[in-house]
């Protein structure tokens, strides 16, 4: 296998997405990572309404675009579900390692679930990066390196500033993918966002097959975040570096009442008291903050 590389690569999953929701995650990640030291690689729907304009941008920020395995495009009616999970399940039954079937599981389901595969498939096929970063897209910016703040060795993993607590959000979607009885276990556990995530290319490598192996073997057992917690919590995932929410590393905003120390810099050029790499949910801060950092709409 070829050794890795300087080169850090920071990956997003953005189908169905416009050119205006994804502009300020590209223009934010250049940014702070020039190149040549990283590349920037978005999934998206090849023919989407969007795809023309998204392309220009990416050109204009130097993102390479691949197109994504998930043909998901929102709800479906419940026939059609029924009639695409039989089949589903008859193909897996009688081809369990075909990589068809797993392709065709892919394009069927949500891209929160897809994006493992076509993540891994892409890290095992491009084995040369130094450290990786797997982001949202549509409500996440940058504010300085994110790799600074990445442990070498391990994978580093936001939390969010919530934890479980048998009411809110994430306690019911534990629920619903583990039972009553693991979400019992969890209790007072600190909740930790799936949605970025970074390490060392082998690291994060493993952390995609697992997931995607973990969704392919029951692939309607409940949300991803549920997923990879009761994996992280059940010591699946190795060792890991546990990043605060008000930390250097992601600052997950959820809402203002859960960040009581949020805080708009006075310079208006970031957020955060120390400054974090990554804001992830902007789109839940006061229009006034969003236009300060350059992401509102008005």
């Amino acid at each position: 296998m070829d050794q890795p590389t300087s080169q850090d690569w920071i990956l997003g999953y953005a189908t169905n997405a416009s050119a205006a929701a994804v502009e300020p995650f590209m223009r934010s990640a250049r940014r702070w990572h020039p190149r040549p030291g990283c590349r920037i690689v978005l999934f998206v729907s090849a023919n989407g309404a969007q795809a023309v304009d998204v392309h220009a941008l990416a050109q204009r920020y130097a993102v390479d675009l691949i197109p994504a395995t998930s043909q998901w495009a929102g709800q479906r009616p419940l026939r059609t579900k029924i009639a695409a999970r039989g089949a589903l399940a008859w193909w897996r039954l009688w081809a369990p390692a075909d990589p068809a079937a797993a392709l065709a599981l892919g394009a069927w389901l949500h891209p929160h679930y897809t994006r493992w595969l076509d993540y891994h498939r892409f890290l095992q096929a491009h084995p040369r990066a130094g450290k990786v970063f797997l982001s949202d897209v549509t409500d996440v910016i940058f504010q300085a390196n994110v790799f600074e703040r990445i442990d070498p060795h391990r994978l580093t993993i936001a939390e969010l500033p919530l934890a479980f607590d048998g009411r809110n959000i994430d306690s019911a979607w534990m629920r619903d993918a583990a039972g009553p009885q693991r979400l019992r276990a969890l209790m007072g556990r600190t909740v930790l966002c799936i949605g970025t995530v970074g390490g060392p290319w082998r690291r994060v490598a493993e952390l995609c097959q697992t997931l995607w192996q973990t969704m392919c073997d029951r692939p309607f057992r409940g949300v991803e975040q549920a997923i990879f917690n009761d994996l992280y919590y059940r010591g699946a995932l190795g060792s890991c570096v546990l990043r605060a929410n008000d930390g250097d590393f992601v600052l997950t905003t959820t809402s203002p009442e859960d960040c009581p120390g949020l805080a708009l810099r006075p310079d208006g050029l970031g957020l955060g008291a120390r400054t974090p790499a990554v804001v992830h949910m902007f789109n839940r801060l006061p229009p006034l903050w969003q236009r300060a950092l350059g992401v509102g709409l008005g």
